[in-house]
């Protein structure tokens, strides 16, 4: 499965970037909750965030683990939740002007996982719609935070791996 969906925000690349990456800030517009944030980080390649969600109508507890990231232009995460497929998420930051930046979001799945794995990629793959539209009610959120200026306060981002 790959999905890619790409959006323009109103405020500049930086400060777009420093908001979205800081996992400090997701559940002011994932649905999502935290688990133990202090045990988290966000700095280098294997660090990990873990939470608590709803994904296409199930509860889950899952990792978000970091598989790159080029500050300001682009991080890969690896998404890990039992019993589903793992999906790489890949979002790409450019410049779209002094004051704008644009997201571009390339998700796709492991599909050979097993028979849960092959038939959860098959629902993904030919249920696009769902995806697609989970992920534009984040940017729609996302974009809601930014208007209201939540991205223009700094915020302590990460606490260091051990």
């Amino acid at each position: 499965m790959r999905l890619e969906m790409t959006r323009t925000f109103p405020v500049p690349r930086q400060r777009g970037w420093d908001y979205v990456e800081d996992f400090h800030t997701w559940p002011e517009w994932m649905d999502a909750d935290l688990v133990d944030p202090d045990e988290s980080a966000r700095a280098k390649p294997g660090d990990t965030v873990r939470l608590r969600t709803t994904l296409l109508g199930v509860p889950m507890h899952g990792s978000l683990i970091l598989e790159e990231m080029v500050s300001p232009e682009m991080s890969r995460t690896l998404y890990r939740w039992p019993g589903w497929p793992d999906i790489h998420v890949e979002q790409r930051y450019s410049h779209a002007g002094p004051s704008a930046f644009t997201m571009e979001l390339i998700a796709s799945s492991d599909e050979d996982e097993g028979w849960l794995g092959t038939a959860i990629a098959w629902l993904m793959v030919n249920t696009p719609l769902m995806m697609r539209q989970q992920i534009h009610e984040q940017f729609d959120r996302l974009d809601e935070a930014f208007r209201k200026g939540y991205a223009s306060t700094r915020r302590t981002t990460t606490k260091k791996a051990a």
